[in-house]
């Protein structure tokens, strides 16, 4: 694999943000159009907004939290010269569980899906970090 492999998930992640910052506008622009919202209320107060808008809004809240530690474990592999299929293969694994977090997220909201997503990356992570703990104390 390039050298650079383990960089991809982590620009994937990074679209997957980018992609929800496109939805939330969107979906704002609609509630707003339809006299969904209180225009007045939600530039005070986020509550004031439909459960649509709430539901992105706190998605991407939820991508700054568990992904930081992803964007920092990929960003060690890569530093460890760590572009095998298994490290690059959890580290897709774990965005793929976060795109299909964030479309039941901002979607049916479905808590067992969504739930179910969330555990099946962290578990990923967790792996993924094991991997590289195991390489940096092999260097050392």
């Amino acid at each position: 694999m390039s050298e650079h492999a383990i960089l991809l998930p982590s620009l994937a992640h990074l679209y997957l943000i980018i992609l929800l910052f496109g939805v939330l506008p969107v979906r704002r622009y609609r509630a707003v159009k339809e006299k969904a919202v209180d225009a007045k209320q939600a530039v005070l107060d986020n509550r004031a907004w439909p459960k649509s808008v709430i539901k992105v809004s706190n998605n991407i809240t939820n991508q700054f939290e568990a992904p930081i530690i992803f964007h920092i474990v990929c960003l060690m592999a890569f530093a460890l010269d760590m572009n095998g299929m298994i490290p690059v293969g959890l580290a897709f694994a774990f965005v793929i569980f976060r795109y299909l977090h964030a479309f039941v997220h901002i979607t049916s909201n479905y808590i067992p899906y969504r739930f179910a997503s969330f555990i099946a990356s962290v578990f990923t992570l967790l792996i993924l970090m094991v991997l590289v703990t195991i390489q940096l104390f092999s260097i050392m």
